[in-house]
């Protein structure tokens, strides 16, 4: 993800109404109240053991000041949440991922482009179909977050996606994928990791990614893929430059044209 924290930096740069901290400027103005009642009931059905959310309170009005909150300079509104918890790895781990349930409160969130939950504990339920109602969302990362389940079809209705990480770890691969049509309105994702999701089903798989016009990276290992068209015909891969079918064992070789693909710098 290191590059595409670069790419979302350089999309945050280049907007015509710059997100960056509140606390940084003093003459913005405070925080919407129905967007910061949205965050504090968001919160209350969140179990938070490490405190992390401490600076969510009634008793400080401004949202925008909070731990993890992006607002925009000039309306107030909440554009980011960034609640990303502590790498897998780290012993004390599950001490300091937030758990419970996400609360629908989030859509109050009406200018949300940002949104990052990867590597909490959301207790091996399915992702929220109501996130797909969160038409503004640019940037969605739900990995290492234990999620399960087919991912709900509704994500395909967030048309302005760049990014979209649903990668799992190890614990919860072979989540099964039956399709991935959802996928096809995505017309602007640049970077896509499906990480551990069962694909071997999901017949249309290669039809779906490789026409995403302007796919740059795409993550797809350990996905029980066993088949990879032989021939190349009606395929787009003329942005991508990274495609890793790591952990997967292919029935066949791998087809002649993967290694032809001149924009791909990184095969894995």
């Amino acid at each position: 993800m290191k590059s595409f924290t670069h790419l979302w930096l350089l999309i945050v740069a280049s907007s015509l109404c710059a997100s960056c901290l509140c606390d940084e400027n003093p003459g913005r103005g405070l925080c919407i109240d129905d967007e910061r009642v949205a965050l504090l009931q968001f919160k209350h059905d969140l179990i938070d053991d490490a405190n992390r959310l401490s600076s969510w309170s009634s008793a400080n009005i401004d949202c925008c000041t909070w731990d993890g909150i992006v607002c925009d300079n000039f309306t107030g509104h909440v554009q980011e949440l960034h609640l990303r918890g502590p790498d897998p790895e780290r012993e004390d781990a599950s001490t300091q991922m937030l758990k419970g349930n996400i609360n629908r409160s989030l859509l109050l969130l009406k200018q949300l482009k940002y949104l990052d939950l990867s590597c909490n504990d959301f207790g091996v339920t399915q992702i929220p179909s109501f996130i797909g109602s969160l038409r503004n969302l640019r940037y969605l990362n739900l990995s290492m977050s234990q999620f399960f389940g087919e991912v709900p079809h509704q994500l395909g209705n967030l048309s302005m996606l760049v990014v979209l990480d649903l990668g799992n770890g190890p614990w919860l691969s072979n989540v099964p994928m039956n399709s991935m049509h959802w996928l096809s309105s995505l017309r602007l994702l640049k970077f896509l990791d499906l990480s551990g999701y069962d694909l071997n089903s999901a017949s249309d798989w290669f039809q779906v990614v490789s026409n995403l016009p302007s796919l740059v990276e795409l993550h797809l290992p350990s996905s029980n893929l066993t088949q990879i068209p032989n021939q190349l015909s009606e395929v787009n891969f003329t942005s991508l430059t990274v495609l890793d079918l790591s952990y997967n064992i292919f029935d066949t070789m791998m087809p002649w044209w993967i290694f032809s693909l001149e924009s791909v710098v990184s095969k894995t």
